[in-house]
């Protein structure tokens, strides 16, 4: 088998399938609605690794690899099939590098590794997912989200316990041969080997793995030769065997110039245990070889032996040493992983608690699997009376909680008759509808009586994604929201499944919560998971899957590692849950995702330094990331003239009152952005209008004291509150 270590690939994972356009047409029944399904998900990119392979020569001949398409939906709300994965099997020590070929994307050491490199598109909705009571008959459909693409370089470090290193002609490839079962290429005539050879030692009994290192020569480092080519082979060795040839006449100079090289090539290769010999001892009288060995020893100031890889004089007790070094090694590497392991839980819990421990408004999340019993289809009473105690110890510490909880639907399942193993993806929407409305009732009165029993009142707010985003409903929820938590209520938060479709179907409220938060300006966000954090892959698919403690940027890599909801209670994921994270931290929010199946989750949480969590750190803080979005991304709809007073008293932080309004202009509705100008005609800032334009006219100059007498209702003092409004002075 020929050997390559260096290959330049391109990867597409499969296209989503497009939604089908249907309409249910059976006989004697009127008015059978859209019923188009959804098309499917288009198959990943996948890496696996494999222990029997030692050469990437596959793909000089194949460098194109691309996942099946989803296929596209079908009538009878009939979801497309998922495309077929597309899987790349790399040998063991595989990098994988951008383009760029610096940047290292994924690093396979360990055998039946796998990795999502590229996930594959979502498919697009059928018609009966756009179906509205103002819209009884769509004939829109969607077509899929693209596949990822990217074209990538794979190179091949071998892993292996020692290497053998040295000018060509020193012998590696005879020394190899004599004390291993490799079966390098040796001859009578000068020669260097080609390409790495590796083989198994065996001491005592123990062994390992010798790889021998194509010869170097003076200038490898910067491309001369071979180059560096096959020294990244020696990146990944636990020791070197640095062989010289006696008969050389410079030895010192022998052994500089691999030295150099070493250096020159970095890596800190040359900081790694070095057994230096000298070999071919057979050539010269004993006197000369021992002459030459204190010589060397006495201008390196290193130890040297002199061994004879044909005659085997010298061999196994350095076969010895190299094996006592490589496992010393082996210990200190797995100490240091445990260090390592301890120092990341530890600094799990410092990320995580310190956010909590800091933050002044929090929003809970609680997926359907955590307070629900999924065979009984009830309360985990336990579970929620725990909760409740928790929420009551941080609201003593002067913190404010909003609960976003589902389990709706999971409840009303029994009543409906839907088997408990079946997915949420697999269940009609009327009848996820209709479940909620029978679970509803009981999840909030679950709520209610858990909370009251240590003293506590709950207040229960349906809400829907498209509801946050009309400004009216925002800020009417928004100030039903402040009033509720400044009087230390808390409110418990469910999507209104009744009338909304897009909840049930994906996201698992991961963004509603967020949402949410935005709403309130909350500082951190907890979604509580059947997952204690973000991971490099599924954790119970592959142990080796690595835990991302913090996470301060979301990037590409991020959300190809994201995976998708299991079967069972969730309809989410850790792609809802990264797509939310995103959301929060470009408002300024912090996102953790923890563990919440135990009993008392949250108090653990918050004071047990061996929990392990993952913190989404967002830059910045709620208001500031608000202002922001309101100077750069709103047009105002309005202009409001200020007096000198108003002015001197918005340069000192106040809210604009009505008092200090002298000319409103424009027409605009409650929550619409307005221009703030002073009386010289200059803008000096924008900001949220608590009022329309006509109410806004009849409070000119007006006390606050006066707008309920003006107006016939009692609505907020300020024309525009502080945290509303962003200024230019």
């Amino acid at each position: 088998m020929k050997f390559l270590d260096e290959a330049k690939i391109h990867l597409k994972s499969g296209d989503g399938g497009q939604g089908c356009i249907s309409f249910r047409r059976e006989k004697y029944i009127e008015f059978g609605g859209p019923d188009g399904g959804n098309g499917g998900r288009g198959g990943d990119v996948i890496f696996e690794v494999v222990k029997d392979l030692n050469t990437l020569i596959d793909f000089r001949y194949n460098q194109h690899f691309k996942a099946r398409r989803g296929e596209h939906g079908k009538g009878r709300l009939k979801t497309g099939a998922g495309g077929e994965d597309c899987i790349i099997r790399v040998p063991v020590g595989t990098q994988v590098l951008d383009e760029d070929k610096e940047t290292i994307l994924a690093d396979f050491m360990t055998p039946g590794e796998r990795m999502v490199f590229l996930k594959g598109g979502d498919g697009g909705f059928g018609n009966a997912h756009y179906k509205s009571s103002t819209n009884q008959a769509p004939r829109r459909h969607g077509l899929g989200w693209p596949g990822q693409e990217i074209s990538v370089w794979l190179r091949l470090k071998l892993i292996a316990d020692a290497g053998l290193v040295g000018l060509p002609n020193a012998g590696k490839s005879t020394f190899l041969a004599a004390c291993s079962n490799a079966k390098p290429k040796i001859a009578d005539y000068p020669f260097t080997t080609l390409t790495p050879n590796l083989g198994v030692v065996k001491v005592g009994d123990k062994d390992f793995v010798l790889a021998d290192i194509p010869g170097l020569i003076e200038g490898a480092s910067d491309g001369v030769g071979l180059g560096t080519r096959f020294l990244g082979h020696i990146e990944r060795t636990r020791v070197i065997l640095h062989l010289i040839d006696i008969t050389q006449d410079d030895l010192k100079s022998a052994y500089k110039t691999i030295r150099n090289e070493l250096r020159e090539y970095g890596q800190d290769i040359e900081d790694k245990d070095e057994i230096v010999a000298l070999n071919k001892a057979d050539s010269l009288p004993a006197d000369e070889v021992e002459k030459r060995r204190k010589v060397l020893e006495k201008a390196i100031k290193k130890p040297v032996v002199a061994i004879s890889a044909v005659a085997g004089m010298g061999v196994e007790p350095v076969l010895f040493k190299l094996s006592e070094i490589i496992n010393q090694n082996i210990q200190k590497e797995q100490e240091e992983s445990e260090r390592k392991r301890i120092f990341l839980s530890l600094m799990s819990c410092s990320f995580s608690q310190n956010q909590l421990k800091n933050s002044r408004r929090l929003v809970i999340k609680i997926g359907s699997a955590l307070l629900c019993d999924i065979q009984s289809g009830s309360i985990k009473s336990n579970w929620i009376n725990e909760l409740s105690s928790n929420v009551q110890a941080l609201i003593k510490e002067k913190k404010q909680i909003v609960i976003v909880s589902s389990g709706g639907i999971a409840l009303g399942r029994k009543a409906l008759g839907i088997a408990t193993n079946k997915a949420p993806s697999f269940i009609p929407l009327e009848l996820k509808q209709a479940a909620s409305a029978v679970g509803q009732p009981f999840m909030y009165d679950a709520y209610a009586q858990a909370f009251a029993a240590h003293g506590m009142q709950t207040a229960q707010i349906l809400l829907t994604l498209s509801e946050t985003e009309n400004r009216r409903m925002h800020l009417n929820a928004r100030e039903t929201l402040y009033t509720l938590i400044e009087r230390g209520i808390v409110p418990v938060i469910n999507e209104n499944d009744t009338v909304s479709t897009e909840e049930i179907r994906f996201g698992d409220n991961d963004r509603l919560a967020v949402r949410v938060a935005q709403m309130v300006e909350a500082d951190t966000v907890l979604l509580f998971s059947t997952t204690n954090g973000f991971y490099s892959d599924n954790p119970d698919v592959n142990p080796m899957a690595e835990h991302f403690p913090l996470i301060e940027k979301i990037t590409d890599g991020h959300r190809a590692m994201a995976g998708d909801a299991l079967a069972g209670l969730s309809t989410g994921g850790m792609r809802s849950k990264v797509q939310a994270a995103e959301s929060a931290m470009s408002s300024g929010i912090s996102l953790i995702i923890a563990d919440g199946r135990d009993d008392g989750a949250l108090a653990r949480l918050c004071n047990d330094p061996g929990v392990k969590s993952t913190l989404f750190k967002a830059e910045g803080t709620p208001v500031n990331a608000r202002k922001r979005w309101l100077k750069g991304h709103l047009k105002p709809r309005g202009k409001l003239t200020i007096d000198a007073g108003a002015l001197a008293a918005l340069k000192s932080g106040k809210s604009l009152l009505p008092v200090g309004v002298k000319a409103v202009s424009g027409e605009f509705e409650r929550g619409d952005p307005v221009a703030i100008m002073d009386e010289a005609g200059i803008v000096i800032g924008t900001g949220l209008s608590a009022y329309d334009s006509v109410e806004a006219q009849k409070l000119l100059g007006k006390s606050s004291s006066h707008i309920a007498e003006i107006l016939g209702y009692l609505g907020r003092e300020e024309f525009i509150h502080r945290n509303d409004m962003v200024l230019n002075l």
